[in-house]
């Protein structure tokens, strides 16, 4: 059961940490997260496969709300935008300041990140 707590005891057997098995997933699922996002921004290619096959959640936000889409158009990655798309990333996804990923490449520069997040991105 997701809600069986796990105890851990000093060799006094004073409770030192009461954790939940939800916790446990939820340190995971962040920690897989983080990856996501580490292999968007520097284009890890091999390392987000991993984790799309895993079935890590491509639409994910961080503290800003940011995707790994937005990242990865921040850097012109443009192999690692279609490999986000084709798992199911949505490039309509908002961050915090409301902007979609297409409008990251462009202020970064990135004119072949533009113009396939263009071919994906809906119009307003």
């Amino acid at each position: 059961s997701v809600s069986q707590q796990h105890q851990f005891k000093s060799n006094d057997g004073t409770t030192l940490i009461r954790h939940t098995e939800e916790y446990f997933l939820t340190k995971i699922t962040n920690t897989l997260t983080e990856q996501l996002f580490d292999a968007a921004s520097i284009g890890d290619t091999a390392t987000l496969r991993r984790l799309i096959a895993a079935g890590i959640d491509v639409n994910a936000g961080d503290y800003d709300k940011r995707r790994a889409l937005h990242l990865a158009a921040a850097e012109g990655f443009c192999g690692i935008l279609e490999l986000l798309i084709d798992a199911g990333a949505d490039a309509a996804a908002l961050d915090r300041w409301g902007h979609v990923a297409l409008e990251d490449a462009k202020t970064a520069g990135f004119d072949d990140c533009v113009e396939f997040l263009k071919t994906v991105t809906p119009s307003e």
